[in-house]
C-alpha cells in the first residue's frame, strides 16, 4: 500500500478551479480521509533490520480499520534494492507517506499482524457489522443499468432504481431508490453502468442502440492507466519462490505467507532525463493536439488539454515519480524488476457495443499511442539495467535472463517494450471529476452532471493518474464520499472509522425492497472491474483481491445507513 504524493492531489485540486466541494480533494483534506481507514503497526524489528526500513508513525492512521504493517519476512535483497538505488541516483524516500512519495522505499501491506493474513475491505468494514435488517450484499448480481423517471427536467434527472440480474441477464431485479444511487463500479464498472442506462456520449449510445437519457460526453473517457515492462534475472540466491518450491516448514510459516514484493522506487523525470528533462515537456506540450484520441468531441478535448497541461506542467517538471520500479522474488532462482508508467499522456476509453448489458464494455487502453510514454519507459527500463549492474545488488544477480544483451540501442528496446508491455491494473479517471465543460462526469461533490441522485465513487473520479498503487486512494475516495453524503443529508460526520463499524446505525441497502438509505451499486458480487490490490506475494493461494467497487460499498455501508 503506498499513498499518492501532495504535488499531485493538490494539481487534482486546482483543476477543479472554484467549484463548490473543490475543497474536499485538497491535499490536507485528502490526506485526513487516506488515514481515516487505516490501522497501522510498525514492523517486527528484525524485518525493520535487515530490509533497512524507516518509517514515520505520524503519517499513518491508527485507528482505522485496514490494518497496515510490513511483511513478518524479508530477504536482503531488499536491502541490496535500497542501497544499490541510492548509489544510482535514486535517494531513499524520507516521508513517503506523508506526501513526499518520491524516491526508493520499501512499501507497508494490507496485513493483520495478529495473524498475519490479508487485511481488506470486507475484513474491516463489513464482517465486523452485527446483523441488521436493512443490510444485504448480494453476491453474483449484475447491475444492468440506473432506472429515471423519465418525466423529470432534463437537466436534473432522479433515479427511480437500479436494475440486476443475478442469472445472467434473464430474470431483472429492481433496488428502488429513495435518497440516492451510488455508483462504486470501478474505473471500468461505473462508466460501463451509465453507459447502459442512456447516461454518456450521444454518438456511443446511438450506435450502440441505448436511448439517450442524459448526453454526458465524458463518460469513459480520459481513461489512464499504468503500463509495466519488466526485467528478468537470475540469482543464486534464496527467493521467496525457492522457499515455497521446498515445501519445508518455513514455506508454511505464516510470516513468510505475508511476504509481499514490496521494494520500489518512483523515479522522476530529472533522474531519468537530467537536463533533457525540460526538453522533453516543451516537446510534449508542442504536439499535444497531435495525439488528442477525441478531438470530435470539444468539451472531451478541453478535458484532454487540462489534464495533459497538468501532467507536463506540474508533474513531469516536480519531483513526482514519473515511472515506478518494483523488484519482486516471487520466482525460484528470478528476480523481477519493473518498470511501470505513472502519469501517461495516451488516454484511452471505455464504450459500448451494444445495448445488451451483459455484454463485455469495449476497452480501448491506447497504450503508448503519445511517444513521451514510450521514451519516458525506455529510460526507466534502461535505468533498471544500470541498477542491476550497481553493488550491492549486482552480486546477488548471476546474469540478465530477459532482455538480455543483445538489446541495447533505443529503438532495441522499443521493440522490446512494444512486444512485452503488460497493465498493472490500475485503470482511473474514466468519469473525470472535471468541469462540465471539460468532459467531466461528476463535480467535486460526487454528483453526475444532469443526474438529481446519482454518485460516483470510486478510482474512476480523479482526473490525473497517481504515481502510486490505487488501494489507498481509493479508501480515502470512499471515506470522503461518506464526510459528502453525510453532510448533504445533515448528519455529522464520522471522526473515525472503527467507530463506525462497531455502531449498530449502520448498514446498506443493496436488495430488491424499498428503504430510506442510498443505493450502493456494483456490477458483479460486490467486487469487479478495477482491482487495487497489491498483489505480488509469495503464496499462490493468496490471489484474492481487493476491488474497487468492493472497497467503496465497505466503506460507506459503515458511515451511511444512518441517515
Amino acid at each position: 500500500m503506498n499513498r499518492p504524493g501532495e504535488i499531485e492531489i493538490n494539481a487534482w485540486q486546482e483543476m477543479l478551479g472554484d467549484m463548490d466541494g473543490a475543497d474536499n480533494w485538497s491535499w490536507e483534506s485528502f490526506y485526513e480521509a487516506m488515514k481515516k481507514s487505516e490501522n497501522f503497526t510498525p514492523p517486527l524489528s528484525e524485518v525493520a533490520e535487515e530490509a533497512g526500513l524507516t518509517w514515520n508513525a505520524g503519517s499513518f492512521g491508527n485507528s482505522g480499520p485496514i490494518h497496515l504493517t510490513w511483511p513478518g519476512y524479508t530477504f536482503p535483497l531488499i536491502h541490496e534494492w535500497l542501497v544499490a538505488a541510492q548509489s544510482g541516483g535514486v535517494a531513499n524516500s524520507r516521508d513517503t507517506y506523508g506526501g513526499e512519495n518520491w524516491g526508493s522505499y520499501v512499501t507497508t501491506s494490507s496485513i493483520n499482524p495478529a495473524n498475519w493474513t490479508r487485511s481488506y475491505s470486507r475484513s474491516g468494514y463489513l464482517d465486523p457489522l452485527p446483523p441488521r435488517s436493512n443490510y444485504d450484499v448480494l453476491a453474483n448480481a449484475h447491475v444492468t443499468r440506473i432506472l429515471f423517471n423519465s418525466s423529470s427536467p432534463q437537466n436534473n434527472i432522479t433515479a427511480t432504481g437500479v436494475e440486476y440480474t443475478r442469472d445472467g441477464g434473464a430474470t431483472k431485479l429492481t433496488v428502488q431508490v429513495n435518497k440516492e444511487v451510488i455508483l462504486a463500479s470501478g474505473s471500468v464498472g461505473s462508466p460501463t453502468v451509465l453507459l447502459y442506462s442512456g447516461v454518456g456520449p450521444k454518438d456511443v449510445l446511438d450506435a450502440a442502440g441505448v436511448p439517450v437519457i442524459s448526453e454526458l460526453p465524458g463518460v469513459g473517457q480520459h481513461l489512464q492507466d499504468h503500463l509495466s515492462l519488466g526485467m528478468q534475472f537470475t540469482t543464486d540466491q534464496e527467493t521467496a519462490g525457492s522457499i515455497y518450491a521446498s515445501k519445508g516448514p518455513e514455506s508454511t510459516d505464516p510470516k513468510f505467507l505475508s511476504f509481499v514484493n514490496s521494494g520500489v522506487a518512483y523515479v522522476n523525470a530529472s533522474n531519468l532525463f537530467g537536463s533533457g528533462a525540460t526538453d522533453l515537456v516543451s516537446e510534449t506540450l508542442s504536439a499535444r493536439d497531435q495525439y488528442n484520441p477525441n478531438p470530435g468531441a470539444a468539451d472531451v478535448s478541453a478535458g484532454y488539454r487540462a489534464i495533459f497541461e497538468t501532467t507536463a506542467n506540474k508533474i513531469v517538471t516536480s519531483p513526482l515519480g514519473v515511472v515506478e520500479f518494483l523488484i519482486g522474488n516471487t520466482d525460484d532462482g528470478i528476480v523481477n524488476i519493473g518498470a511501470a508508467l505513472q502519469h501517461p499522456f495516451s488516454h484511452g476509453s471505455i464504450t459500448i457495443g451494444s445495448a445488451d448489458p451483459m455484454d463485455y464494455p469495449i476497452i480501448d487502453p491506447n497504450y503508448l499511442a503519445n511517444p513521451t510514454d514510450v521514451k519516458i519507459l525506455r529510460e526507466g527500463i534502461k535505468l533498471i539495467r544500470r541498477l542491476s549492474q550497481t553493488e550491492p545488488l549486482s552480486s546477488s544477480l548471476t546474469g540478465e535472463s530477459a532482455p538480455g544483451s543483445q538489446v541495447q540501442s533505443d529503438e532495441d528496446w522499443e521493440d522490446y517494450m512494444r512486444q512485452n508491455v503488460f497493465t498493472e491494473y490500475h485503470p482511473s479517471s474514466s468519469c473525470s471529476m472535471l468541469p462540465l465543460e471539460q468532459g467531466g462526469v461528476v463535480d467535486a461533490n460526487l454528483r453526475v452532471y444532469g443526474l438529481s441522485n446519482v454518485r460516483v465513487a470510486d478510482a474512476s473520479i480523479p482526473p490525473i493518474s497517481f504515481s502510486a498503487h490505487l488501494m489507498m486512494s481509493t479508501y480515502g475516495i470512499a471515506e470522503q464520499a461518506s464526510n459528502i453524503i453525510r453532510a448533504f443529508h445533515n448528519r455529522p460526520v464520522i471522526a473515525e472509522t472503527s467507530l463506525a463499524v462497531n455502531s449498530t446505525s449502520t448498514s446498506s441497502n443493496v436488495n430488491n425492497t424499498s428503504s430510506d438509505v442510498p443505493a450502493t451499486s456494483s456490477t458483479s458480487a460486490a467486487a469487479s472491474a478495477s482491482s487495487t490490490a497489491d498483489t505480488n506475494n509469495a503464496n499462490p493461494r493468496w490471489t484474492e483481491q481487493s476491488w474497487s467497487p468492493f472497497v467503496t460499498m465497505a466503506v460507506l455501508v459503515t458511515s451511511l445507513l444512518a441517515l
